[in-house]
């Protein structure tokens, strides 16, 4: 005799059973996935807040340094206006004789027969009219102004003959600046 037994049910059962354990594993694993998704994003939004609030500590540091190198170049710029100022000033000084010494080559190479009339000061411009008695006295004071090196860029600007005698124009600059 033999006895036929039908597993179908118990083949159902133990199918069933398998698709249970499948639904559940897959559930626990979805939660296990989002609750690490969760979590990696509230680890990232931690970061990102702790880097925003290093950033801004930071930022809040280089306030005074930023300040302080402000300062610094004012005081830079004040600086170079100081010493273009103090320049000017040892120009203005190392040309402050220059006049005198000027007056007193003129009156050291002045020959007879010449009598200036006029001497003009303009900025560094020396403008000198005057009568002479001869050309010759006229050239004869123009080498002595010229070797004098008082007197620079020497220039001839007008020469007329008049009844009292030959009027002339000079132009020259002063060898130093004169203001």
């Amino acid at each position: 005799m033999r006895v036929r037994l039908n597993l179908l049910p118990w083949r159902e059962h133990r199918r069933l059973a398998a698709v249970r354990r499948f639904k559940t594993a897959l559930v626990v694993c979805l939660l296990f996935a989002l609750g690490g998704v969760m979590l990696l994003d509230h680890l990232a939004r931690q970061r990102l807040q702790q880097q925003a609030l290093a950033a801004t500590a930071r930022q809040a540091a280089l306030q005074p340094v930023e300040q302080a190198l402000a300062r610094i170049e004012a005081l830079r710029e004040q600086r170079l206006s100081i010493e273009g100022q103090t320049r000017a000033l040892a120009r203005l000084r190392s040309g402050q004789g220059t006049v005198v010494t000027m007056l007193l080559e003129l009156e050291r190479v002045m020959p007879d027969g010449l009598h200036l009339s006029e001497l003009q000061l303009k900025d560094d411009e020396v403008r000198l009219l005057g009568l002479t008695a001869s050309p010759a006295v006229l050239a004869q004071f123009m080498r002595d102004l010229t070797q004098a090196s008082v007197l620079q860029g020497l220039e001839l600007k007008r020469f007329r003959n008049l009844p009292a005698g030959d009027e002339f124009l000079l132009v020259a600059r002063l060898s130093a600046t004169w203001s």
